[in-house]
């Protein structure tokens, strides 16, 4: 299913456009007529009337989630989605991505948002659209570059070859160069330049699509280069956005790893000074028997418990407290499951 937002909707007039627009494409089939007949599209609520009831806002809502979900829609493509993202206070944009994901989850259908560079701002507002959504950026082609210099060829080809007018394909093919300069590289530029031409050319009595013919239709000097600045810009701003994305995740992750660094630095020093406390304390530690308590070995600058097999049956548990004069004494034995250290420093 497609959609477009319109410039003219801000916020969550922006929403009950949508509502509309989806209700107005599936109200037809029998399925979902029952469940419509008692919304009134026609008095649905428009920008700069003044808001009747919410209730008709949840209206329009459920209507429609119960119309992609009854008619099993797979996707909703929203066209022109960087308008969808313009609001007033007190809303804000990321306000409209939380309501898609909303969407989204009440529905289970896939919502992709097609725009121009400006949606890019909008990408990655909260982290929970973030992790959700997938950016796929179909840039233009490049005379810089080889091979999208014979992908552009291939699709001029493709293009002319469905013209139903006379016209000499070789001819038109070798000034491929002349076509990707004059499109600035777009694809849809091209298309809609070579349509215009031969609609023209159909209102003409035209036969034959010519180079003279496509320049008289094609775009102005001006608009070219308006068009050609606006393509590098939002080029650059993906190039930044992605290089100081990296950047910041690097100092970020080189954040914690310092942190981590000093954390065990610290650590370490401490189980050092903790280890020489208690060996200056405990007495020299006894062999170990049948009858007598797990043996403890302490390991500057760790501790070392008996092996940890023995964690796995029951054996006699020591609490040994350290008292401040030095001395040290068992105060219990019983039967636990593996060793037991309990440190009074």
């Amino acid at each position: 299913m497609l959609v477009e937002a319109h410039s003219s909707d801000i916020g969550p007039y922006a929403r009950l456009d949508y509502y509309r627009q989806v209700l107005a494409q599936l109200r037809n089939h029998a399925a979902i007529k029952d469940h419509l007949m008692n919304l009134a599209l026609a008095s649905a609520q428009r920008p700069g009337r003044q808001l009747r009831d919410a209730a008709e806002w949840l209206d329009m809502r459920e209507a429609v989630e119960y119309a992609l979900e009854r008619l099993h829609v797979k996707a909703v493509f929203i066209d022109e989605a960087q308008h969808l993202m313009r609001v007033e206070t007190p809303f804000k944009p990321v306000d409209q991505l939380d309501w898609l994901k909303g969407m989204t989850n009440r529905t289970n259908v896939l919502h992709i948002l097609v725009g121009n560079y400006e949606l890019y701002d909008f990408r990655n507002l909260s982290g929970q659209a973030a992790r959700r959504s997938r950016d796929l950026h179909f840039p233009r082609y490049h005379l810089e570059s080889k091979v999208e210099c014979e992908e552009f060829v291939g699709a001029l080809r493709c293009l002319l070859e469905r013209v139903p007018l006379i016209c000499d394909l070789d001819d038109l093919l070798s000034h491929w160069r002349w076509f990707a300069e004059w499109s600035i590289g777009c694809v849809g530029i091209l298309r809609d330049w070579v349509v215009d031409t031969v609609a023209a050319l159909y209102e003409d009595g035209g036969t034959t699509l010519t180079i003279g013919t496509l320049k008289e239709y094609a775009l102005q000097p001006d608009q070219r280069v308006r068009l050609e600045m606006e393509a590098r810009a939002g080029e650059h701003k993906i190039e930044v956005g992605k290089a100081r994305s990296q950047q910041q995740l690097e100092e970020l992750l080189g954040k914690v790893l310092k942190t981590l660094e000093r954390f065990f630095a610290d650590f370490l020093l401490l189980s050092e000074q903790i280890s020489r406390k208690i060996a200056a304390r405990v007495p020299t530690p006894v062999e170990s028997g049948t009858n007598q308590a797990p043996t403890l070995r302490f390991m500057s600058p760790y501790i070392a418990l008996p092996q940890l097999e023995t964690l796995r049956q029951p054996s006699l548990s020591s609490h040994i407290s350290l008292n401040d004069d030095g001395s040290n004494h068992f105060l219990q034995q019983e039967q636990g499951f593996g060793p037991e250290l309990c440190l009074h420093i």
